[in-house]
């Protein structure tokens, strides 16, 4: 089908003498210019008929109407069909009589109380005369569901073509402002019937509605549109919005056919859209003189993708489901959209590939390529850090995976469910399969082909299993079985952790049918621009203006830069998306802060300040949120139902002799996003601003005994996730001695009897280490695109040479797996706790490090060097452990990966399979002192501590704290430290682990910074690493940092 669409927006009749009378022929002989190849016509007019909405001025647009509609049927000889469209705008309501009923009625409804049929028609009474227009002229093939929407379908030569159409202008006032206007969502309905395309059309663009309700409005008519047509601010603008999850829109704004103001202004747009090859083309039509005329001359053909999300899905997903799909974990406001959701500004991460073990090579793979590997390897386990952002990983495989046809189900590990390998399993699968999709029960879902499902477990290296059934094999082997595809989501170092403390984890990442293994990596130059421009484009205005928008990406692009370089913090989402967020509210960002407790105070404070409910100002809500979270902390509780709510209510009247609404601040923080209600209970939204606020409850009372007593039991369970993380803000609220030396305590307790890793070349684990792996770093050419630009920045450690018996590291890690055997057995409990040691040993490190940087200026030198000494100790007792691991089961490792190497691999050699494996076990050396040389630098890093660093490496010069102590200062120094580099290289020379991991260190300053090429070429010349330049770079490039 080939269909002609004639935009026609903001006419403002006043009566037969306005200019547009003396045009309105001149409108058909413009069409001429489009070629005569479609199958109908339609003139969709999108608001503002009338100027003042009287029914005079109805009466004479309807010249124009009637001109434009015979004179194209003229035009076509009666041969294409024409067909006429109209929704109304502001200027099409009547406000010459006072309507006290609707005057007070919109303010109610702008407060969120539910609406009924009273109001809206109260409401659309100013819209009389233009309905009557409507119901005579604009009817044929109307479906009018409301007063706030009616559709128009067509069926043309066997396609369709469907025409939503929104009434905005229902709450226009006289002088109305942006960010007040409100559009019940719930009035658009779902698809009843298959349309090959679909156009929404309203009058006022989404920043003209209140922020959350833009953001909901647009979400809704993204969902279920193709093209989006739009009225009222005289600017013809096109653009087309894509999002991760399948919904791709064409938005064409129209500019005015009579500007009021301004007779020498006329615009309308030509829409040519060819749905068999899914394309069009657009021809703005302006006025010049005396007729008009396309701008450009000859518009070429744009294609366009079918929006995915209009497609009917037999298992759809349910409000639960989609509402969780879309749940960004983040209380992220942005200043047009309100609260985001994740496809507002998801984006991809980076991921690392380290599954070729025998011959230890890794590459760097995009994050949107998952997909095509899980039809390539139908298992595939991802682990991270806490903070990388695996959740949302994990919810874009889901929704990339259903997509395409899977159906995909959700598990938290994390969730405190106990899981067993038997039937009970499957039923959990489908009792999550039942509150995540519409129409599925669990033996519909049992009876799905095993090709259509997938398995996703987030957290798995905190799944519970059922007493007496421990087997983490026994429960994967049972997915497999039932399931085609698997993916895992773990913590990273914990997974390794897992692997050294019991076999029965090795199956993951060894044998015939181990899982295909990658880790997330930060987000390098491409990434973070890339964020940044999802941000931007979600405002309308700056997306428009195409200087203006790359003008505040370079801005903000320098002050992430910024931020990373000088103060180094992992750049994931977590840190970048609450600095997009403030200064995008023109607030002021520390550029030298450095812990995540900063950046989550970023977000939480935001959406206290965001609106305001009668009288409760940011204290009140503050001081009510620190006492539910003292009395949900106290309780042991996560949720308040409506008694409970209310009995808490008013004991923090009693307590603070304060009166409050109930509802009222209920709403309000409901509204904000900070709460959550359901039914008749509410909870915290996101479990960061319960701790956050339990911590500031501490804080607040750390002087009283019940208090020091609560603050002394978190400390004794770190391993459990509340008491980490109520503790990581807790030291972010406070340096109190108390807790300081509560937490050293705790440091101490962590593998007390295991001596820290030294990394000496001569230790008994390295002693059949007789090889030197080879390095290679590889630039590419820098292309002219912003985004090629950014992609060689972080590439040029990504594409390396490889010759065989050569090892390849990448430029943040490389992990070459270990493998035991292939009998699985079950889990100790010994050997939990051991893992659970691992996990407090890493946040027991964060959480001192988070004290140590945030009072750099007021805390006395001895406890600075204090902190550094335990963060350092812990870290590498940590390291120690492992070590000491790996080295009492290291004959029984290198016999499993010989004989896996030897199935892998028939014919090869004994002496050369007994070769590999041991640089399969140097690749597990490697990582976990990478990891954890990485974990102590960020823990205890900040530019201000230098004097510490150099008190630390004084005090011990082991290779382990050297490579501590090059980290610190790779991390923290303004340019790339290539004398200590060069130093560090020298003093460990002949130590093989050490200088590999040296290696590491460098080439992850190369994927996150912009280092000039010649220091590049000298530091790896320095560390034998092979360079290969690119031709013609550039002498002149700067440091990003």
């Amino acid at each position: 089908m080939k269909a002609l669409l004639l935009q026609i927006s903001d006419i403002h009749v006043k009566g037969s003498k306005d200019k547009i009378f003396a045009r309105k022929d001149l409108i058909v002989e413009a069409t001429r210019v489009i070629p005569r190849d479609y199958q109908a016509c339609f003139v969709v007019v999108t608001g503002d008929i009338a100027y003042a909405g009287k029914e005079e001025e109805y009466a004479d647009s309807l010249d124009i109407f009637e001109t434009i509609k015979i004179g194209l049927k003229q035009e076509f000889n009666n041969n294409i069909p024409v067909f006429m469209i109209a929704i109304p705008g502001n200027h099409d309501c009547d406000f010459g009589p006072v309507n006290l009923l609707r005057d007070n009625i919109i303010p109610v409804i702008r407060g969120g109380v539910g609406l009924d049929d009273f109001m809206i028609n109260a409401c659309v009474q100013v819209q009389e005369k233009f309905n009557v227009l409507l119901k005579g002229y604009f009817q044929e093939n109307i479906n009018i569901h409301n007063n706030l929407y009616w559709e128009y379908f067509f069926n043309i030569d066997g396609e369709t073509i469907l025409f939503r159409c929104c009434n905005t202008a229902w709450l226009s006032e006289l002088k109305e402002k942006p960010g007040q206007m409100y559009y019940p969502v719930d009035y658009i309905p779902e698809q009843e019937q298959h349309s090959d395309v679909v156009v929404s059309i309203f009058h006022h663009p989404y920043n003209w509605l209140t922020p959350d309700n833009g953001r909901s409005f647009r979400k809704r008519i993204e969902q279920v549109s193709d093209f989006i047509l739009t009225g009222h601010e005289h600017d013809v603008t096109h653009r087309i919005v894509k999002s991760n999850d399948g919904q791709n829109n064409s938005y064409i704004e129209g500019g005015a056919l009579q500007d009021s103001y301004d007779s020498s202004t006329s615009e309308f747009n030509g829409i040519l859209i060819d749905s068999t090859e899914n394309k069009y083309k657009l021809y703005n039509f302006k006025w010049f003189t005396d007729r008009y005329a396309p701008t450009p001359s000859s518009p070429v053909w744009q294609q366009y993708v079918p929006n995915k999300l209009r497609s009917k899905n037999e298992f759809a997903l349910s409000e639960t489901g989609s509402n969780w799909l879309h749940e960004l974990g983040l209380q992220v406001n942005h200043p047009s959209r309100g609260l985001l959701i994740r496809n507002d500004i998801y984006v991809y991460p980076d991921l690392l590939d380290i599954n070729n073990r025998s011959k230890g090579v890794s590459k760097n793979v995009k994050g949107e390529d998952l997909i095509n590997k899980l039809k390539e390897f139908n298992r595939i386990i991802i682990s991270g850090t806490d903070d990388s952002g695996k959740t949302a990983l994990a919810k874009q495989c889901f929704q990339d995976a259903w997509d395409v046809g899977f159906v995909p189900v959700y598990l938290d590990g994390g969730s405190g469910r106990a899981i067993s390998s038997d039937e009970s399993l499957i039923d959990t699968l489908g009792a999550e399969c039942e509150k995540l999709y519409t129409g599925i029960d669990l033996n519909k879902y049992k009876q799905l082909s095993k090709d259509k499902h997938l398995v996703i477990i987030d957290n798995f290296d905190k799944i519970k299993f059922k007493k007496g059934k421990r087997s983490a094999k026994e429960i994967v082997d049972r997915l497999l079985e039932f399931s085609g595809c698997v993916i895992l989501f773990s913590n990273d170092i914990a997974l390794q952790a897992s692997e050294l403390i019991s076999d029965s984890l090795v199956f993951l990442t060894e044998g015939d049918d181990y899982f295909r293994e990658y880790r997330i990596l930060p987000f390098g130059h491409y990434r973070r621009e890339k964020l940044i421009n999802r941000w931007f484009s979600l405002d309308d205005k700056v997306a428009d203006n195409e200087s203006d928008f790359y003008r505040k990406v370079d801005q903000v692009k320098k002050l992430l830069d910024t931020v990373i370089g000088n103060n180094y913090i992992p750049p994931y989402p977590v840190v970048l998306l609450p600095i997009l967020q403030e200064q995008h509210h023109s607030e002021r960002v520390n550029t030298s802060a450095s812990t995540y407790g900063y950046f989550y105070e970023l977000l939480i404070k935001r959406s206290l300040v965001e609106k305001n409910w009668g009288q409760v100002n940011a204290d009140i809500k503050t001081g009510y949120l620190t006492f539910l979270a003292k009395y949900m902390l106290d309780h042991d509780i996560e949720e308040l139902n409506d008694r409970m709510s209310r009995e808490f209510h008013g004991y923090y009247e009693d307590t603070y002799g304060i009166k409050v609404s109930y509802s009222g601040i209920v709403a309000s923080l409901s509204e904000t996003h900070i709460l959550e209600i359901n039914d008749d209970s509410f909870k915290f939204k996101y479990p960061y601003i319960f701790y956050y606020f339990a911590a500031t409850s501490l804080r607040d009372n750390v002087s009283d005994l019940e208090t020091r007593n609560k603050i002394e039991e978190l400390t004794t369970s770190l391993y459990e996730e509340k008491s980490a993380n109520i503790l990581l803000f807790l030291t972010h609220l406070t340096k109190n001695r108390f807790i300081v030396e509560k937490m050293v305590n705790a440091a101490s307790t962590v593998f007390p009897q295991v001596a820290p890793a030294k990394i000496v070349k001569d230790s008994n684990i390295l002693a059949d280490v007789n090889f030197n792996p080879i390095t290679v770093f590889e630039e590419k050419d820098v292309k002219e695109s912003r985004d090629a630009r950014n992609k060689q920045i972080d590439d040029v450690v990504a594409d390396k040479g490889q010759t065989d018996e050569i090892e390849e590291y990448e430029a943040v890690e490389e992990n070459e797996e270990l493998d035991i055997q292939e009998e699985v057995e079950a889990i100790p409990e010994e050997y939990e706790q051991s893992v659970r040691t691992v996990s407090t040993a890493l946040k027991t490190m964060q959480i001192l490090g988070q004290l140590l940087k945030n009072y750099v200026g007021t805390m006395e030198a001895q406890s600075k060097n204090t902190l550094v000494k335990e963060c350092v100790g812990i870290g590498l007792r940590t390291l120690g452990y492992m070590f000491t691991l790996l080295e009492e089961n290291k004959k029984d490792f290198v016999e499993g990966m010989t004989e896996i190497i030897k199935n892998d691999n028939p014919g090869i050699a004994d002496s050369d399979a007994h070769s590999r494996a041991i640089q399969s076990i140097f690749g597990t050396l490697h990582f976990n002192t990478y990891a954890i040389i990485r974990s102590i630098s960020n823990a205890i890093g900040s530019p201000a501590l230098n004097q510490v660093y150099d008190k630390m490496i004084e005090t011990d010069t082991s290779p382990a704290v050297r490579l501590i102590y090059t980290s610190l200062l790779f991390d923290h120094s303004a340019a790339f430290p290539i004398k200590n580099m060069v130093q560090s290289s020298e003093i460990l020379k002949g130590n093989v682990l050490a200088l590999e991991v040296l290696k590491s260190l460098t080439l992850n300053q190369f994927y996150l910074f912009n280092i000039p090429y010649k220091i590049k070429q000298q530091a790896c010349e320095q560390l034998g690493i092979r360079y290969n330049a690119i031709i013609g770079a550039d002498k002149r490039q700067k440091l990003l940092k």
